[in-house]
């Protein structure tokens, strides 16, 4: 809403602009196009990610774990 205006005038600007959609029992639709929205648009897709079942096992054999890390726990240690 711009300043000064109530509800009904800025529903009514926004429906004038064609920006907002109303039909007769249904809720108010706006209007949102990608060109006027903030933001990056997306740069890439992971589509060959499978996702894991929830009852699988973790797997500890990966590269980039930690040296002799192998309960799959994720351990804190203190020295002092």
């Amino acid at each position: 809403m711009e300043a000064g205006e109530t509800v009904q005038q800025g529903v009514d600007r926004l429906v004038k602009a064609e920006t907002i959609c109303y039909e007769r029992g249904q809720m108010l639709r706006l209007k949102l196009y990608l060109d006027e929205m903030p933001g990056v648009p997306l740069q890439s897709v992971w589509a060959d990610i499978l996702p894991v079942p929830a009852q699988s096992t973790e797997r500890l054999d990966y590269a980039t774990q930690k040296p002799g890390d192998t309960s799959g726990a994720n351990h804190q240690v203190f020295v002092g």
